[in-house]
């Protein structure tokens, strides 16, 4: 079934007529003599309705009323007015009363039939995207962000989902190139179907070919049995490679062939086996070097790199980081039974000026780390790794030396805060109040200097 459809009109015939016409192209339709009659109904089933059909006179309500009343049960609901010819004017007044479209009698089926077909196609496109609103909005979702690129990237992602496309996924190391590609299967009509991932770095080449594609009995010494291929364990699913720049020259040859003809050939066997698959590859390389140079064959790029799905590093989407770090230290702190609710503001702002050359994987080991050092209930400065103290712009940017701290009624934490307030109250000094460039001097987002400066309102 395509939607459910529901037709509005007084003159039997019509409403016959277009019952016939949209149940030949497999909708449901519900059909009522009368607009108050309709309402009725609507105000308890409107949530079941994709389109509502509606003719613009009729007895006691008409068709410009009656869209008002539905329009204040749900807004979002598709109304496609039909009016006679001579009364065009009063379909003018109902689009700027919310109407998708309208349609004049006599009207051609055809025309009819792709104005809903597109009316049906709009609601269930803001349905959607107002289902994956509601999971940001409420945090309910299996990415961690606050950054408006990766938001952009996670709808496109769901998007991309409900087609069957190849697709490659690009990014620096940590960065969370499976997680997406699993969010993509999981979203997907085959969610039911097998998602393996492979890593094609760990494999050894003298053993790929018989991993992934597989291999019949006797195909060489040792093959005492056949055994299924990757792609073959994938079936009704997705296969994830990973790192498929790693995979040799020779290899890509046949998964050139495995795409073009969803057909897997066995090590040592005669036919082909069919396979239902989607395929979701990913590399943190430079890809098109890689083809450039030749180390990758162009044509398999192109059937690889049907939708591309570009993931930033960690240090370009900066207000992330927080999110994600309470994120891990909340699961940390479960596994090893602490109770941390939180983060000191320094350690903030130390967490927020790291650059992360390893992304969200080493962040979380940062996290982690700190937490088995945290004793308190707030993980401070003093349980961060030296890498992240010591690589902070602050200890660039000030002059006191360690062995100048007396620590006489020393806090470490009250200290650094201090640093830090000199550091932006001097970036803004030297941009003359200009806080976009006060942040690209401390290398960090607006967000965050205002998160700072903020901070020091208290």
């Amino acid at each position: 079934m395509k939607g459910r459809i529901i037709i509005v009109d007084d003159d039997r015939s019509l409403r016959e007529m277009l019952e016939i016409i949209l149940k030949r192209e497999d909708y449901d339709v519900i059909a009522f003599d009368s607009a108050d009659s309709a309402l009725d109904w609507l105000k308890i089933n409107i949530e079941e309705v994709d389109v509502i059909i509606s003719d613009i006179i009729m007895p006691k309500i008409d068709g410009i009323s009656f869209l008002e009343k539905i329009k204040e049960i749900n807004k979002e609901i598709p109304v496609i007015m039909i009016t006679a010819n001579t009364r065009v004017d009063y379909a003018i007044e109902a689009l700027k009363r919310g109407a998708y479209d309208y349609v004049t009698k006599p009207f051609n089926n055809d025309e009819l039939k792709i104005i809903i077909k597109n009316a049906v196609e709009k609601k269930n496109l803001e349905s959607e995207l107002m289902r994956l609103r509601s999971l940001i909005d409420n945090k309910q979702f299996p990415i961690i962000f606050s950054s408006k690129i990766m938001e952009d990237l996670y709808l496109k992602a769901i998007s991309i989902a409900k087609t069957n496309s190849t697709v490659l996924i690009t990014g620096e190391s940590g960065t969370g190139k499976e997680l997406f590609a699993r969010l993509i299967h999981n979203e997907s009509d085959r969610k039911n179907g097998p998602f393996f991932p492979v890593n094609c770095g760990a494999i050894p080449e003298n053993l790929m070919e018989s991993e992934l594609f597989g291999y019949e009995k006797g195909a060489f010494t040792g093959a005492m049995s056949s055994k299924l291929g990757f792609f073959e364990l994938a079936n009704n699913g997705t296969i994830f490679l990973d790192e498929i720049a790693e995979l040799p020259l020779t290899l890509q040859v046949k998964l050139l062939r495995v795409l073009e003809d969803r057909m897997v050939l066995r090590l040592g066997g005669k036919s082909p086996v069919p396979t239902d698959i989607r395929v979701i590859s990913a590399t943190n390389k430079d890809i098109e070097e890689l083809v450039k140079n030749g180390d990758f064959r162009e044509d398999l790029y192109y059937r690889l790199n049907v939708v591309r799905i570009k993931i930033p590093p960690l240090r370009e989407r900066r207000e992330d980081i927080i999110p994600l770090s309470m994120h891990f230290l909340k699961k940390c702190s479960q596994s090893h039974n602490k109770t941390i609710k939180g983060i000191t503001k320094d350690a903030t702002s130390f967490l927020e000026a790291y650059d992360y050359p390893g992304n969200v994987r080493e962040l979380q080991n940062i996290i982690e780390r700190a937490c088995v050092f945290e004793t308190g209930e707030l993980l401070g400065v003093g349980s961060l790794p030296l890498e992240i103290l010591g690589s902070s712009k602050t200890t660039d940017l000030t002059n006191t030396k360690a062995e100048d701290v007396v620590f006489s009624n020393f806090n470490l934490d009250k200290y650094m805060e201090d640093i830090e307030k000199k550091i932006i109250e001097k970036a803004l000094e030297e941009t003359k109040g200009n806080k976009k460039d006060a942040a690209e001097l401390l290398g960090i987002s607006l967000w965050a200097l205002y998160h700072r400066l903020e901070k020091y309102k208290k």
